[in-house]
């Protein structure tokens, strides 16, 4: 009887370490797969930023009301940190700056899967944004699918024009046309998701046919070709950023500006694939 407790149990070892082997095996097939899909990854975890992967858009450029700067762009604990602060003038009123990043004239893709780790810590008046842009948006002699378009895989803010809450409101809006006279644009907005707590993976996949969009990891609206939306065929690059404007969707400015390191989004990481990784 003993003998037999131990071959059965000798038996059950010899299987689980069997699967376990086998799911190791799966898991680093796993693995190898999506590092051959992978074609641009940043997962910030330097004292800099990389810039053979990015470059800082809109230096010196006030756009809406913050002067775009490199100090509001940092690397912390493994993260990428945009920030919006303000500074007092010696008239009393508050200037404004922000960070913006893109991987304009680096890296840009047709097709493929985009996706982003991200933390947002928001107030009135600014909002952050993970978004792509073709750099012949609205292109005239161009089709809209030729040209591309900016295609918003989020945008967060805390508070809308009316000054109501927003802070769980997701956002992810198509644009085309460019963004003048011909400007169009179609937006899927979900509330409750939870977004202003936490770090959240924010997803879009782009095929010839559609766009398909996650939070994480469930897909949450998609725009097919047989719609009203174009879809890009063209390259686009990915641009991280932070805007301020008041009186505006996004509420307005607090009358003393933004004092530093009250209001970001961190930035766990970047990764691009040729194609879904987890279909």
């Amino acid at each position: 009887m003993e003998i037999r407790k131990f071959e059965s149990l000798l038996f059950c070892l010899l299987a689980a370490s069997f699967l376990t082997s086998c799911a190791k095996a799966s898991e680093d097939e796993d693995i190898k797969k999506d590092s051959t899909l992978l074609t641009f990854s940043d997962e910030f975890l330097g004292n800099s930023l990389d810039m053979n992967k990015w470059m800082y858009r809109g230096l010196g450029i006030l756009r809406n009301d913050a002067w775009y700067v490199t100090d509001a762009v940092t690397l912390e604990d493994g993260n990428l940190k945009i920030s919006v602060y303000s500074t007092k003038e010696s008239d009393g009123t508050y200037k404004h700056y922000a960070g913006m990043i893109a991987t304009q004239g680096l890296f840009s893709q047709k097709h493929g899967y985009f996706e982003s780790k991200i933390k947002f810590v928001t107030k009135s008046g600014e909002w952050g944004a993970f978004w792509l842009q073709s750099p012949t948006m609205g292109k005239t002699g161009l089709t809209d699918e030729e040209a591309g378009e900016e295609i918003d895989i989020v945008e967060h803010r805390v508070s809308d024009q009316k000054g109501s809450d927003v802070s769980n409101l997701l956002i992810q809006t198509i644009h085309w046309g460019g963004y003048g006279a011909n400007h169009k644009s179609n937006s899927f907005q979900r509330n409750n998701t939870g977004i202003n707590v936490g770090f959240h993976t924010y997803g879009f996949e782009w095929t010839e046919n559609a766009y398909i969009m996650y939070l994480d990891g469930v897909e949450t609206h998609r725009w097919e070709k047989t719609g009203s939306v174009p879809i890009s065929q063209t390259g686009e690059y990915i641009i991280l950023s932070c805007e301020a404007r008041n009186a505006s969707w996004a509420g307005n400015i607090p009358a003393d500006g933004y004092k530093k390191g009250e209001c970001y989004m961190l930035v766990d990481y970047v990764r691009v694939y040729s194609r879904n990784p987890y279909k």
